[in-house]
């Protein structure tokens, strides 16, 4: 159950500026404020993820890049930790896209960015969910039965593209701006129809 009582166990999303999501977000009951802490300082987010999750975490900086600038995805050189995290400090936000099994290099890397003081916003399966929430700022647990084999990745493709638009939202203009920005890139470029 989600209440009062358990506020900062495991956060929901509160998106959205109507009532109930505001009273939701004053109760506990929602989280509203997922990107708010580096909205205006700080990287945005060095998405993280292995395997299947690695391709989520492309996908998450690619959406974030476009709303702000300094977003990065560590991890994708391997054996270049050390210089990837050495890019990380106390206002950057961690997006950690998990599932199991996590590879054995998953626990100093949280370590690190505990020492660093690194925001981590974890999104997980619903059953790793308050194990994530030791090295975890904000935990989104997500839903990945499946009927087939391996999970669904699914609820984990909209919670990073909620915490976009949450970021957006938060943003206002400057994101604005820098889609815009993105968008006559494109367009100079001549590399989409």
């Amino acid at each position: 159950a989600v209440g009062p009582d358990n506020k900062g166990k495991v956060a929901l999303i509160g998106y959205g500026g109507g009532a109930i999501a505001l009273q939701g977000i004053k109760s506990g009951e929602r989280y509203g404020t997922v990107m708010q802490m580096p909205a205006t300082e700080g990287r945005l987010g060095t998405e993280f993820g292995f395997g299947p999750e690695e391709g989520l975490a492309r996908h998450g900086r690619l959406l974030l890049a476009r709303l702000r600038h300094d977003v990065m995805q560590i991890g994708l050189t391997q054996g270049a930790w050390a210089e990837d995290l050495a890019m990380t400090g106390p206002r950057d936000a961690l997006v950690l896209v998990t599932l199991k099994p996590r590879p054995r290099i998953l626990r100093p890397i949280l370590s690190y960015a505990r020492t660093t003081r690194v925001t981590v916003i974890t999104i997980t399966d619903q059953m790793n969910a308050l194990a994530a929430q030791r090295h975890s700022r904000v935990v989104l647990p997500c839903h990945v039965a499946s009927l087939g084999p391996g999970p669904s990745y699914t609820a984990i493709a909209s919670a990073i593209r909620l915490l976009a638009a949450a970021y957006a939202e938060r943003a206002g203009e400057t994101a604005t701006e820098r889609a815009e920005i993105i968008a006559g890139i494109h367009e100079e470029l001549d590399d989409t129809e």
